[in-house]
């Protein structure tokens, strides 16, 4: 993992950011291997999710300083005194964050969604049950239909990411 962060640019940021997630797998597998006891879902999501938001930090700031700095702020070492001055837009944060967090936290995933499919191209050898009559070969029918509820919000999300296209967002690839 430090590799995979030097991979992604030469400096302390990077390695912290690789070294923070070989320790969780390394963490992960150790505890697998000898506690053998699974942790409580909710307490296990938890955990992960707080040590993602944590580890992503150096890989976004600037410089090994404002990894610290921010860091800090996070665990309020900064304190907690609230200034009056909102960066994002008051519909973005009592809106559409709640939202998007609904959607992440109970929206089913990729492969919940496609779990009683198996789309693709026929393969040479393998038999396609989802292969129409009378077409040719390279064509197939997937099973899985949207339902009309789905297929809204994905039309919504669509056009909503569609309208920001006017925004100005620099390739974050564009720093290394």
């Amino acid at each position: 993992m430090v590799i995979g962060g030097l991979w992604h640019g030469a400096g302390w940021n990077f390695i912290i950011w690789g070294a923070l997630h070989g320790i969780a797998l390394l963490f992960n597998h150790w505890w697998r291997g000898h506690v053998r006891r699974p942790v409580f879902a909710p307490l296990a999501w938890l955990m992960t999710f707080v040590f993602v938001i944590f580890a992503w930090v150096p890989f976004r700031a600037e410089t090994l300083d404002a990894t610290l700095s921010i860091w800090r702020g996070m665990v309020g070492m900064n304190g907690f005194t609230w200034n009056g001055q909102v960066s994002l837009p008051r519909s973005v944060t009592h809106t559409w964050l709640p939202i998007a967090a609904a959607i992440a936290l109970f929206a089913p995933n990729s492969q919940q969604i496609m779990r009683y499919s198996r789309p693709g191209l026929r393969t040479a050898g393998y038999p396609s049950p989802f292969l129409i009559k009378g077409a040719w070969p390279e064509f197939t029918a997937i099973s899985w239909k949207p339902h009309p509820v789905a297929a809204l919000l994905t039309v919504l999300a669509l056009s909503a990411g569609i309208l920001s296209l006017k925004d100005i967002s620099e390739f974050i690839y564009f720093r290394f």
